[in-house]
């Protein structure tokens, strides 16, 4: 058992070795980094080569991946999907507040929105899957930008522009950078009527196992619903929704934290 543990383990290694090796390897070079005989590190190739998921180069004695390894991101891919896994908690956080529950991503600078779960309650403040919307005016633009680097964030401010959508639109790339420091500090961003009139928003980031803000989930109701002094409240569920679904996706409690804890 130990033996054939030590040789998955090998095999594993090779792997990983060819994964950063665009040029392909030798048998020999596959030893040495393995550190293995080269006759071990040959049959270690021969049963991958044999299993589809290397090949050799022609004319290089070289090896590489094969495209089968693709199969195994598929399956990864399904399994990690977004809205495979963000649904369970947005649906939940919508039965807890009671609001209608949106889940972004940044794309080219800007929020589209791939999922959300709408509210029973009347009215609802729904927006459609594959919707495009500013960052510089949403809780979720600020989630998804808070934490890129100011010169990027300008670009985006740059390319995009910051048109006024009500009275209390951020206009300046100065206020916006202010706002996301705000953002930082809390752990979540706060849509005041910015988008749109009697309309506010909470929305914090969601994290995967690289550590990297790869969506936002966000809560949305008419002011009258959610009063000022309810977003703490409405922000402590969506940050509990989105560390569900970051711990789910991967990410450590040390790297969740770096999101939750980030005080200038």
């Amino acid at each position: 058992m130990g033996a054939r543990v030590a040789s998955v383990e090998k095999a594993l290694k090779i792997l990983d070795l060819l994964a950063n090796e665009h040029q392909g390897l030798r048998v020999s070079d596959i030893a040495k980094a393995v550190s293995v005989p080269y006759t071990t590190a040959y049959r270690l190739i021969s049963t991958l080569e044999d299993a589809g998921y290397i090949h050799s180069i022609p004319d290089t004695r070289r090896y590489t991946l094969s495209l089968k390894i693709l199969h195994l991101y598929r399956g990864l891919n399904r399994r990690l999907n977004l809205n495979q896994v963000c649904f369970p908690h947005m649906l939940q956080l919508m039965e807890r507040v009671g609001e209608t529950v949106h889940l972004a991503v940044l794309d080219d600078g800007e929020v589209v929105y791939v999922n959300s779960v709408l509210s029973p309650r009347s009215p609802a403040m729904y927006t459609e899957v594959g919707k495009r919307a500013p960052v510089h005016c949403t809780a979720l633009g600020k989630a998804l930008t808070a934490y890129l680097p100011a010169e990027a964030v300008r670009s985006i401010l740059r390319r995009k522009g910051m048109e006024a959508r009500t009275g209390n639109t951020l206009r300046e790339p100065g206020e916006f950078l202010a706002e996301l420091r705000w953002v930082r500090q809390r752990g979540y961003a706060v849509d005041n009527e910015e988008s749109e009139l009697g309309v506010r928003c909470v929305a914090s980031t969601v994290v995967n196992f690289l550590g990297e803000v790869v969506a936002a989930v966000s809560v949305s109701a008419p002011v009258g619903r959610m009063p000022l002094e309810k977003i703490p409240e409405v922000a402590k569920r969506v940050v509990e929704t989105c560390d569900a679904i970051s711990t789910h996706l991967g990410a450590s409690p040390a790297q969740i934290e770096l999101y939750r804890e980030h005080a200038e």
